[in-house]
């Protein structure tokens, strides 16, 4: 079997895309930053270089994901969001280069945050300018890493916003379906949220995984792609169709202490490269199910 190194194995995204790589019969290994190891799963500090050359000494991996990384926009500790998110995939890439070792696809996960601020849907072409020191982290971790385009076969992702069971609480949907699914309706609690009309891609991590899976298989390398549907719904939206499951009646309050002072109130993305890439229809599961299956889950 094929194997697949995901840096940030326990991460919200790495568990789901280590599940479908396993179904697809791949052998997945993967790093943690702590917890127990074992023969597949390396405790590992991608920011220490030492810790990184051990892994590559114990497998040389045909597929590489790099997922690990800070991945609030918000975080109180600007130092240490640039030190992981452009170091950490730095350290990998000095030691595959050390090593000797050429995987056949290295994934480095971006972000959509490098764009800014855009009021129309947002292609690969547009003007990179971040609001935040997390994605001016991860638009400097890609312009690094475009450097060694020339040494492996690389593609760089842009997520979207996107969401599932198991995300952390911090992200705006578990907030919002965590406080709909929980709900006590003999001791009801308001919903404390900022700016309502926010558009953005509420996109499902079973649809993002799947994009993963077919990216790591294409011949094309040297490529920075979105990963997005091209649909968006509001927050208010969301409201709305988490009440209509759980008809629960829930207070919600939009407090401008919660509202962000650069809030990017359209984020949409262009998925014209996307599907050129991996074909049409990526993005299966409509916002309604993703939501429902939340709840029920």
């Amino acid at each position: 079997m094929k194997k697949v190194l995901i840096f940030g194995l326990d991460s919200f995204t790495g568990v789901y895309l280590k599940r479908h790589l396993i179904e697809k019969g791949y052998d997945v290994y993967g790093s943690i930053f702590s917890g127990s190891k074992s023969k597949k799963v390396f405790i590992c500090d991608i920011t220490n270089q030492y810790n990184v050359d051990l892994i590559f000494d114990q497998i040389n991996p045909d597929f590489i994901f790099i997922l690990a990384g800070i991945s609030r926009s918000v975080n109180e500790n600007p130092s240490e969001v640039y030190n992981i998110n452009i170091f950490g995939p730095l350290n990998i890439l000095e030691s595959l280069k050390k090593k000797k070792i050429n995987p056949t696809k290295i994934i480095f996960s971006s972000s959509a945050s490098v764009y800014g601020i855009y009021d129309n849907e947002i292609s690969e072409n547009h003007i990179k300018n971040p609001i935040n020191h997390y994605g001016n982290s991860k638009l400097a971790a890609e312009n690094m890493i475009s450097n060694f385009f020339d040494e492996f076969n690389i593609i760089i992702t842009r997520p979207f916003n996107y969401f599932g069971a198991g995300q952390n609480k911090f992200f705006i949907m578990p907030k919002i379906l965590n406080h709909f699914k929980f709900f006590d309706k003999s001791k009801p609690q308001d919903l404390i949220l900022g700016n309502l009309n926010v558009f953005r891609e509420f996109n499902d991590v079973l649809d993002v995984v799947d994009c993963y899976y077919r990216l790591m298989n294409i011949k094309g390398s040297s490529i920075k792609v979105n990963i997005c549907s091209n649909r968006k719904v509001s927050i208010s939206d969301v409201l709305k169709i988490a009440s209509e499951f759980t008809e629960n009646e829930v207070n919600v309050i939009s407090n401008n202490n919660f509202k962000r002072k650069n809030e990017i109130n359209n984020l949409q993305g262009d998925d014209t490269l996307l599907c050129s890439l991996i074909g049409n229809n990526n993005f299966k599961i409509s916002i309604n199910k993703s939501i429902k299956n939340y709840l029920n889950g």
